[in-house]
């Protein structure tokens, strides 16, 4: 059977409606936050936000690396609230899960309705080509 070839293939269950970045946008260069997209996240009991990163050049842990904050807000262009984060320890491609609980969202931001993700650059690592989504279920 031939491997598929489909530039977007998801690892876990995927609704366009959850897709925060597409795995076709451009590679960043800089800390770069996305545009939030309307999601009840506060509402959910576990959710996941899946980050699909593909290989880094210049990447040293710690002083050249990449890091991801999952941000949620009550409104569009509101003022954002982290509510989970990863830093990256390797350049090599890879997908990452971060685990988020309605629960805990609810208590630090009451009625969240936008999540967006932020990339934060430190150092000089090279550019960054990720997607990011929502999923009710790990990889």
């Amino acid at each position: 059977m031939p491997i598929s070839t489909i530039a977007d293939r998801q690892g876990s269950s995927y609704d366009a409606l959850t897709v925060i970045r597409p795995i076709t946008s451009a590679a960043i260069s800089v800390t770069t936050s996305e545009t939030g997209i309307a999601s009840p996240v506060a509402n959910f009991e576990d959710i996941y936000a899946v980050l699909q990163v593909r290989a880094i050049s210049a990447f040293v842990a710690g002083t050249a690396t990449w890091s991801f904050a999952v941000e949620v807000s009550t409104t569009l262009g509101g003022t954002y609230t982290p509510v989970g984060s990863i830093t990256l320890t390797s350049g090599a491609a890879n997908d990452y899960l971060i685990p988020l609980n309605g629960y805990t969202i609810q208590k630090l931001v009451p009625n969240a309705g936008f999540v967006r993700v932020t990339a934060t650059k430190t150092g000089t690592p090279g550019n960054l080509t990720y997607s990011a989504y929502l999923s009710p279920e790990a990889c």
